[in-house]
């Protein structure tokens, strides 16, 4: 009996051995690899977390310029260009959101020379497309190889078994069309579309949008409909997983006495009025208000810039928060504002 314990302690301690070593081998070969194909923002994270003072945490809005613009700055180089003295960098994605916020910000070094955030609130990273988007595989995987728990090999072995949120395309289709179905829309007076597939389909069956010459305008069609779909819903604080991570990144913050600047980005509110009408306006400010008195504080300010910039500042023909220079740098002077004061 006792020789069986002997030699069932030899095999534990052998495979813990072989396990350690494949870890070490695996880390010193592949992991780098794996980490560039699969988690780039684990290496934005190690090239700007020791040489920042200010970590701007951003989606596409940051960006994303038009060929024709006239200058390529960020908004984020729009501030370093005013404040020099301050070591400011981006980490951003298309599509980036609380979520992989939140993994960004625990995943920082205690030793990190960031002390201030400034954090990207996209409205229409609320909205059921987004929040079931097809990327969020992406960012699951991202997540597992950020988790500081599990060992290099660990996280290679899960991601081989598929052991994250790896929802298929059809699936997380389904998912946002559930939630358009039975989420309920209220106003403040009498409206004719409770969900948001009966609004999407109003409208894109009115008539309402025609040509000149009386054909009807599918472009308009689309635009209107697109911005229903993106920006009709309530924002439920208990629920919403947004909520839950912005929640946690304050958290955070707070433990690590670092300044947040929550910056709710512009949105074409004047062509969402034009084409929809002025429930969708109703809508967004509505969701930026509760943003405003959930985070504003003395640690985390919110500046709300939703209804900042004219319809000249957009330029996509689909509802993005995507604008020109000039319109990045609407942005940048606000933020800057905030950032003098401090």
């Amino acid at each position: 009996m006792k020789a069986q314990s002997i030699n069932i302690g030899l095999r534990i301690l052998a495979i813990m051995i072989i396990l350690f070593i494949g870890n070490y081998l695996y880390t010193k070969t592949l992991w780098p690899k794996d980490v560039s194909k699969h988690a780039d923002l684990i290496d934005s994270l190690n090239k700007y977390q020791f040489n920042s003072d200010i970590l701007y945490l951003a989606s596409s809005s940051n960006y994303f310029c038009p060929g024709d613009d006239t200058n390529k700055w960020m908004i984020s180089e729009w501030i370093q260009k005013s404040l020099p003295n301050q070591r400011i960098h981006a980490i951003q994605k298309g599509y980036m959101h609380a979520g992989p916020y939140l993994n960004l910000i625990k995943n920082l070094d205690q030793a990190t020379s960031v002390k201030t955030l400034i954090i990207e609130m996209n409205l229409r990273a609320f909205g059921a497309f987004w929040v079931f988007s097809n990327v969020e595989t992406n960012y699951a995987i991202q997540e597992l190889f950020m988790n500081p728990s599990i060992p290099p090999l660990g996280k290679r072995a899960l991601l081989s078994l598929g052991a994250y949120d790896n929802k298929t395309d059809a699936q997380r289709k389904e998912q946002f069309l559930e939630w358009w179905r039975t989420h309920e829309l209220t106003f403040p007076y009498p409206f004719e579309y409770k969900y948001v597939t009966d609004w999407d389909y109003g409208l894109a069956n009115s008539g309402r949008y025609v040509k000149e010459n009386g054909n009807w305008d599918y472009d308009q069609i689309g635009f209107a409909c697109n911005i229903v779909k993106a920006f009709a819903f309530h924002i439920d604080t208990l629920t919403h997983p947004r909520i839950h991570d912005f929640d946690a990144i304050v958290k955070v913050a707070y433990q690590r006495d670092w300044r947040i600047i929550f910056v709710i980005v512009p949105e074409d509110i004047q062509k969402a009025e034009r084409l929809v009408g002025k429930e969708i306006p109703y809508l967004l400010n509505q969701a930026a208000d509760l943003l405003y008195k959930r985070y504003n504080s003395d640690k985390a300010q919110v500046i709300n810039c939703l209804n900042m910039l004219p319809a000249d500042c957009f330029y996509e023909a689909f509802p993005t928060e995507h604008y020109y220079s000039h319109g990045k740098k609407q942005v940048a002077d606000t933020l800057l504002q905030v950032l003098k004061e401090y």
